[in-house]
């Protein structure tokens, strides 16, 4: 599903002393079955977008345009969206409540009025795409570990079987290597699935290594967008909005500054370095 944004802007509290602009103007394009990273620092407008498009808020002013449904300010089937968009919110194992991980992945199936059967197979095939073992299905969420918690909420939105999902800050307080263990499974199901993922964070590492396509935004504004070897050119922009580089990028451009011709900007993963650094080495022994 594609999203299109045409003019967003949202006001909190509108009319009163605490009114807030929280967006003003926005306008992007999510192509279907694309893999978007929105990044920017605390309060620049993230959450309130993600809330938006989801159809959780209506927007002050402008449209936003996910497949046949449009949401606007006036727009009264906003609802609609969620039956085909799911977020995944940070720490969403805060919302497990049932008592058997089977029970709660079943909850939002089971609310799009699916009969037993499909639920049990939806709930099935969610924690196989997830990496959840079958024997888990009986057990309490809350015996489980904070990675298999997050697992267990992520199954929870799959299983209904979304055409978009969005991620907000998904990886916050896993360790290491529960953040990468979780973002390869995402990244592999969106591959397989080709369901449009759009990952709100603020770890310019995972954008980098995961995201097609970038956007940026400050003061409610979004002020880039691009592929990430794009944005992560613009290194002294970057550090206007005060935000980092990815720690990869700034190792290369470090390299950079010793070798001629320079490595490419578009090594997010330790593995393509090597690579890049290894073919150099070989070409340089066959000369």
């Amino acid at each position: 599903m594609e999203i299109l944004i045409e003019g967003l802007s949202h006001v909190y509290m509108p009319g009163t002393p605490f009114s807030r602009q929280a967006l003003s103007d926005i306008h992007m394009q999510i192509k279907s079955g694309s893999f978007v990273a929105i990044l920017g620092p605390t309060g620049s407008g993230k959450s309130t977008l993600i809330q938006l498009i989801s159809g959780l808020m209506r927007p002050t002013r402008g449209k936003i345009h996910a497949g046949p449904h449009v949401v606007t300010g006036e727009a009264k089937n906003n609802y609609l969206l969620r039956q085909h968009i799911g977020v995944v919110f940070q720490y969403p194992e805060h919302q497990l409540f049932e008592e058997t991980v089977a029970k709660d992945i079943a909850f939002g199936p089971r609310n799009q009025g699916l009969t037993e059967t499909e639920i049990i197979e939806r709930v099935d095939l969610a924690m196989k795409w997830v990496g959840l073992p079958p024997e888990l299905a009986g057990r309490s969420p809350f015996q489980l570990s904070g990675g298999q918690m997050r697992r267990v909420a992520i199954a929870g939105v799959l299983a209904m079987q979304p055409d978009v999902l969005i991620l907000d800050e998904p990886t916050a307080g896993l360790d290491h290597q529960g953040q990468q263990n979780l973002l390869e499974t995402i990244h592999r199901l969106h591959q397989e699935r080709r369901f449009t993922v759009i990952m709100v964070t603020h770890n310019m590492d995972e954008a980098a290594r995961y995201a097609e396509y970038l956007y940026i935004l400050s003061e409610g504004r979004c002020v880039l967008g691009g592929a990430p070897a794009d944005i992560f050119s613009q290194r002294e922009k970057l550090m206007d909005l005060k935000l980092d580089l990815p720690e990869l990028t700034k190792l290369v451009f470090q390299l950079n500054q010793k070798l001629d011709p320079p490595l490419p900007s578009h090594l997010f993963h330790p593995d393509e370095l090597e690579r890049e650094l290894l073919a150099r080495k070989l070409k340089e022994g066959t000369t």
